[in-house]
């Protein structure tokens, strides 16, 4: 993972998809390889096959990234009616943060 803080992480969408990738690898190691490489389409339970704990890894690896500024990650993954969302997109994350950050 690269020692950009914040004010030096370009934050365009393919930045930010490189961001996640990095996280990605930090919440499961195993995750990223040649033959089946992660698109910005693919969902993260369904396709990647997280579980909750590499959830929670990968939010907080891409908190820290950003220290100091709130990201509302439960946005993410619950409706403003409450319910929760049943699974989301690289380009999900990709977007949350870019329309948090820029």
């Amino acid at each position: 993972m690269s020692d950009e803080s914040p004010q030096t992480t370009s934050l365009d969408k393919e930045s930010l998809f490189k961001l996640v990738l990095e996280c990605l690898e930090v919440a499961k190691p195993d995750l990223i390889d040649a033959f089946n490489p992660v698109e910005q389409s693919s969902y993260l339970g369904s396709d990647l096959n997280l579980q909750s704990i590499e959830f929670v890894r990968m939010v907080s690896t891409i908190q820290s990234r950003f220290e100091g500024v709130c990201l509302p990650f439960q946005e993410l993954f619950v409706t403003p009616n409450g319910n929760l969302v049943e699974d989301i997109t690289v380009q999900n994350v990709i977007d949350f943060l870019y329309g948090k950050l820029t």
